[in-house]
């Protein structure tokens, strides 16, 4: 079916993997004036632009999915990566929100740009998590 969103991220990903990530971001865009704002489409667009090294569209998607994600989980406590403050651990919610590849993202974009002071928040800025809890890319952007 060639409107059903389904199909239309399934070809995203496809043209994504294959390395033909401006085809991909037009897929991505269209899944999302089909389907409104969802995190993971929105990181698969964020990918796209920088594959595309449009870093600065690349960071608006990522500000897009921190700010929505951030409004509809507080519970999550981001930006407040202290020390005392429980984890909030690996959960299906931290998961679905798309936040640690955002930061991730965000992170290596800013490193790449020699923002090293940036690159340093985003990171902490993740909700908190304990050391065995984080996964390779964040432990490896640390």
């Amino acid at each position: 079916l060639p409107d059903d969103p389904d199909t239309i991220v399934a070809e995203a990903a496809i043209l994504f993997r294959e390395g033909h990530f401006a085809a991909a971001r037009e897929k991505f865009l269209e899944a999302l004036d089909i389907v409104g704002y969802q995190a993971d489409l929105s990181y698969g667009l964020a990918l796209c632009h920088f594959k595309l090294n449009a870093n600065d569209y690349a960071i608006n998607a990522v500000n897009d999915i921190i700010e929505n994600e951030v409004r509809n989980h507080p519970e999550l406590c981001v930006g407040s990566k202290e020390p005392g403050n429980l984890s909030v651990g690996n959960s299906a919610t931290l998961q679905s929100t798309y936040l640690i590849e955002a930061f991730n993202l965000k992170a290596a974009i800013e490193h790449q740009s020699e923002r090293l002071e940036e690159a340093k928040m985003a990171l902490n800025d993740m909700p908190p998590r304990n050391e065995n809890e984080l996964d390779a890319v964040t432990l490896h952007n640390q």
